[in-house]
């Protein structure tokens, strides 16, 4: 087993999210990582959901504002 280090706030959300779904946090990491290698290329209405997503109240991360890196992926 691997550990890695992440803000609690990040823990936090990544166990409530899981729990959500129904699944262990190393399990909703898994399906999340498989989502995102599903999408070599997202459209417009893909961008959209994902920031309205990451923008909800559920998410303390969101900053108001995104990284290029977040965006984009070189």
């Amino acid at each position: 087993m691997t550990s890695i280090a992440v803000d609690d706030h990040v823990a936090k959300s990544l166990e409530e999210f899981a729990q959500a779904m129904g699944l262990t946090v190393g399990d909703y990491l898994a399906f999340v990582i498989r989502q995102v290698a599903q999408r070599a290329t997202l459209s417009a209405d893909d961008v959209v959901a994902l920031i309205d997503a990451e923008s909800g109240p559920g998410n303390p991360d969101y900053r108001g504002t995104f990284t290029r890196e977040e965006i984009y992926e070189d």
